[in-house]
């Protein structure tokens, strides 16, 4: 930017994005910066790559036909691919990291990064690392072991379904509740159709982009009065103040989808439910590496 030249930095989900997001540049998920720029000639760095399904990546070609560089950041291997992937109704299972176009996308060069940042704890990295590629039962089997429940409620849960996620974020409010008190948010002002107390220091996500919040951030509620639920951005120091007719943009947090956290570091004990049938190692994987440290995990 410093040389006049346009940066977009973008990823596939609202949450990813704006984790990249840096000032001056063009900033947003792919599909809004896509649209924004339909021709676009300067450095697109790209986050998350992992999550982008082939069709969208057909129209991120189009900025490499105007002249556009890439720096694609993810990891393949050990993160999620897309959710729904399909080209011309036909399911696509193959990984696009050793496709030829994202390799001419990014000119031949790959770089690894090997510095551990979201704790001090190298041994629990080579853990979960080391799980890339091998049998999920025998991986399940060993977290249960290593890791197993504890009494006390987690700070966070996370699951495979939205159904069981829907059933512990009840649990856990209704608990809470007791103790907290709060004011209750009927079922009907809710995207996601479930009701649920509003009380200080409760982890709410966003699920929409209406009042100024934006979708996927996680929030902690600060309090609430005047018609004004007052919230903080989780993991820094900013707030926002939303208005109780735009309750409906954020939800309970005691729970979320793995899918969802990846790409977050989540402070506090975090509880990994691992016996859903569609576990797989990826889930393993992008649930271990969200804790800052082995002795804040267990699992159910």
């Amino acid at each position: 930017m410093e040389s006049g030249k346009q940066v977009c930095c973008t990823a596939y989900t609202h949450m990813a994005a704006q984790h990249i997001a840096i000032p001056g540049a063009t900033n947003g998920t792919l599909h809004h910066c896509l649209h924004k720029l339909p021709v676009f000639k300067g450095t697109a760095i790209i986050d998350e790559v992992s999550q982008i399904p082939l069709v969208l990546w057909a129209a991120v070609l189009k900025w490499q036909l105007a002249g556009a560089t890439f720096v694609c950041l993810g990891d393949f291997r050990s993160q999620f691919g897309p959710a729904f992937n399909r080209w011309r109704q036909q399911p696509i299972t193959q990984s696009m990291e050793d496709a030829a176009f994202f390799v001419r996308l990014c000119n031949c060069n790959r770089v690894n990064f090997t510095t551990y940042r979201r704790g001090d704890n190298f041994e629990f990295v080579k853990l979960y690392t080391g799980m890339v590629g091998k049998e999920v039962r025998r991986c399940t089997a060993s977290v249960l072991q290593q890791f197993p429940r504890q009494s006390s409620l987690p700070e966070w849960s996370l699951t495979v379904s939205n159904q069981e996620r829907r059933r512990i974020n009840k649990e856990v409010n209704d608990y809470l509740h007791t103790s907290q008190g709060g004011t209750w948010v009927d079922a009907a002002h809710q995207l996601d159709c479930q009701g649920f107390w509003l009380f200080t220091g409760l982890h709410v996500v966003g699920c929409s982009t209406d009042g100024g919040i934006c979708s996927g951030q996680l929030y902690t509620v600060l309090g609430e009065g005047g018609g004004t639920v007052n919230l903080q951005m989780y993991g820094n120091e900013e707030e926002v103040g939303l208005d109780m007719c735009n309750i409906r943009s954020i939800k309970p947090a005691h729970a979320i989808t793995y899918y969802s956290c990846q790409g977050r570091t989540l402070r506090g004990r975090v509880r990994l439910y691992v016996q859903h049938t569609k576990i797989t190692t990826t889930h393993l994987i992008v649930g271990l590496s969200r804790a800052v440290c082995p002795s804040l995990i267990d699992c159910a």
